[in-house]
């Protein structure tokens, strides 16, 4: 494809011009602190199991699984980053769109492991 074939459709690619906003730089670090509670609890939970699976003697195909999961979960996350409409934001806007989005896929995510494992 000719590089120059986005700048004849569409006109020169021209980025967001970045802005200090801090509350939206807290807001978005404080929905990534909350994103890593399930996520601890899911890699607290997947390690647990896959010990003890492994001691009684398991297939051991939990873990692969596991990570199976979670490298689909961060797949969908970086398609949704590099997406053209959310690649055009500024970094704290768009930090703050994927915090709002993998806080509660995660979430969702380590309540169906609870109730699986419960």
């Amino acid at each position: 494809m000719d590089p120059r074939t986005y700048a004849r459709l569409y006109g020169p690619r021209v980025p967001a011009r970045p802005r200090a906003r801090p509350l939206v730089v807290v807001l978005a670090a404080v929905l990534w602190a909350v994103t890593l509670v399930p996520f601890a609890f899911l890699a607290f939970l997947v390690s647990l199991a896959t010990l003890w699976g492994t001691a009684g003697g398991g297939s051991g195909l939990f873990f692969p699984c596991s990570c199976l999961v979670v490298v689909a979960t961060a797949a969908l996350l970086i398609l949704l980053a590099h997406a053209p409409g959310v690649r055009d934001l500024a970094m704290d806007s768009r930090m703050l769109l994927l915090g709002a989005t993998a806080g509660p896929l995660l979430t969702v995510l380590a309540g169906g492991v609870w109730v699986l494992v419960t």
